[in-house]
């Protein structure tokens, strides 16, 4: 048992954990203790723990540190954990680092999980604050992988198990190699906010890359994260993934030289989205909001909504080339590109009461065929079932900031965790006078 207590400015030179090492299985139980500025050499900034079971409640980890000096592994900037179990909750995780001895040019290897490294090990967190982590080199020839967490088991997952959960979290500030890269991994992310996340290298994925691994992601948001030099904004799923999309909403995402502005498919993975709204996207070649490589499995996309995202080249909302993808009950208003407004497509592909309006220079380009009961107007007139006149301030979607969408707002000033997207415009939680701000700047008609 560990209780208010304060580990500050420790270093373990010679091996795992700063602040603790435990090494020999069992239950370690730490509540209303913080760990600030400790380090190791090795693995573990904060805690190292080895085939045991970790509780944590109301316990901080802030500005702890890897330093590797010469290793071909540095692993877990606050936490590392191998072949156990971390139930951690109502904490904050920022500022811890994985990093490369300035000067050290004889490391290779890997750098993985700035905030926590998970090593064939299960997790559940709820109500953390993860933020501003990180994985750095600057010498020699690391491989950095994981900002925020890293998730790592020796072979895929077997179908529908979780050995990653995350809820009621908030993910943000991670400037590079993403927020999350789970490898191997079952994992479930709920009611949870990914805020300007952002991978500036050639891998991808902006806030979470997925590498042979199923997540379903459900009842969250997504707001201004970006890739620099790779696909996928926001979320990269590869190498026979599977991921899951529910009830998300995607704000201002960008891959700003590649393709898919929020989300990047590859070949062999299988992907479902039902009810979400993607908003702003933007790519700077194919796919404002997705894309979507082929081969690989049928796709069967139900009732989301495309709205203003853009990109240069082909398919402002959605580039495809898989094989067989349908649209469902869904709508796509007011995207742009060079070819394909709303959907540029290499294979046929199929609608069934899907809403098209004003998108240039024109709705589809590539094959495809109407199932019945699809719309295709040349402007869009804010009466359709998933309305893209939404703008930013529109709080009740009536295509107009007013001081309808003003008395709406005050009336949730605070503490607001239901207000996402609406009435929290920037999606931070609270609503207040930044939210105000923005509100403010987009009165009247929306464009």
């Amino acid at each position: 048992e560990c209780t208010v207590s304060f580990f500050s400015g420790n270093t373990a030179f010679g091996g795992p954990g700063g602040g603790i090492a435990f090494l020999n299985g069992g239950q370690l139980n730490i509540s209303s203790t913080d760990f600030w500025s400790n380090e190791s050499r090795q693995s573990g900034g904060a805690i190292h723990i080895e085939l045991g079971t970790c509780t944590m409640d109301d316990s901080d980890l802030i500005g702890n540190e890897v330093t590797a000096t010469g290793l071909e592994l540095a692993q877990g900037g606050g936490i590392f954990l191998e072949n156990g179990t971390l139930i951690y909750e109502n904490s904050t995780v920022r500022s811890n680092v994985v990093s490369v001895e300035k000067g050290d040019e004889k490391g290779s290897g890997n750098l993985r999980g700035g905030g926590i490294m998970l090593d064939r090990s299960t997790a559940q967190l709820t109500g953390i604050e993860l933020r501003f982590n990180g994985v750095t080199a600057t010498d020699g020839d690391h491989d950095t992988q994981g900002a925020g967490i890293y998730s790592t088991w020796g072979a895929p997952p077997p179908p529908g198990f979780i050995d990653f959960a995350m809820s009621n979290c908030i993910v943000e500030g991670h400037a590079a190699n993403r927020a999350l890269w789970l490898e191997n991994t079952g994992a479930f992310v709920s009611l949870t906010r990914f805020l300007s996340n952002q991978h500036a290298g050639e891998n991808i994925g902006g806030a979470i890359r997925l590498t042979s691994s199923e997540l379903e992601i459900s009842a969250s948001t997504f707001s201004n994260n970006s890739t620099m030099n790779s696909n996928g904004g926001s979320i990269s799923a590869l190498d026979d993934s599977t991921l899951t999309v529910l009830d998300t909403v995607f704000l201002s995402g960008y891959a700003f030289s590649s393709a898919g502005g929020y989300v990047h498919i590859g070949s062999s993975t299988d992907f479902v989205a039902q009810r979400n709204d993607f908003h702003d996207g933007y790519a700077g070649t194919d796919g404002g909001a997705l894309f979507i490589e082929g081969p690989g499995p049928a796709l069967v996309l139900r009732d989301n909504s495309f709205t203003n995202n853009e990109c240069v080249g082909a398919g402002g909302a959605v580039k495809n080339e898989r094989t067989v993808t349908a649209f469902e009950t869904s709508s796509f208003g007011d995207n742009s590109a060079s070819l394909g407004g709303a959907i540029a497509t290499s294979q046929e592909v199929y609608f069934s009461i899907v809403e098209f309006c004003g998108n240039t220079p024109e709705d589809i380009s590539g094959a495809w065929a109407d199932l019945g009961g699809s719309t295709f107007d040349p402007v869009c007139d804010c009466t359709g079932f998933a309305n893209p006149c939404f703008c930013v301030g529109d709080i009740n979607f009536d295509g107009i900031v007013n001081g309808v969408d003003l008395t709406l707002l005050l009336s949730a000033w605070g503490e607001c965790p239901d207000c996402i997207g609406l009435e929290d415009i920037n999606l931070d939680g609270w609503v207040n006078g930044a939210d105000l701000t923005l509100l403010l700047g987009e009165w009247g008609v929306c464009p």
